[in-house]
């Protein structure tokens, strides 16, 4: 797998973009992050999706890629994906 190109965009601060993790598992984020981190990728994981959503929120410009689970606690995925999509969209 290729190393992703580096930008001058917010996304890819510090020339890495940023993927953000979802999921209840620990372990499953562990996994996400050890397969991109060596490729170039800055992973941010989180195991609650109400956190993810505020990291979002904050700076959603730096956010290159959202990787989320479907069966979560308190939200579901496609509950996540909208909420991201009404931050991305405004």
């Amino acid at each position: 797998m290729a190393s992703p190109s580096t930008s001058s965009t917010p996304a890819a601060q510090h020339g890495r973009p940023v993927v953000i993790a979802v999921d209840d598992e620990v372990m499953i984020l562990e996994l996400i992050a050890m397969v991109l981190a060596p490729h170039g990728y800055q992973v941010e994981t989180f195991d609650d999706p109400a956190r993810a959503l505020e990291a979002i929120k904050a700076d959603p410009r730096r956010v290159s890629l959202v990787i989320t689970d479907y069966a979560m606690h308190t939200m579901n995925g496609m509950e996540f994906i909208e909420q991201c999509r009404l931050v991305f969209l405004t």
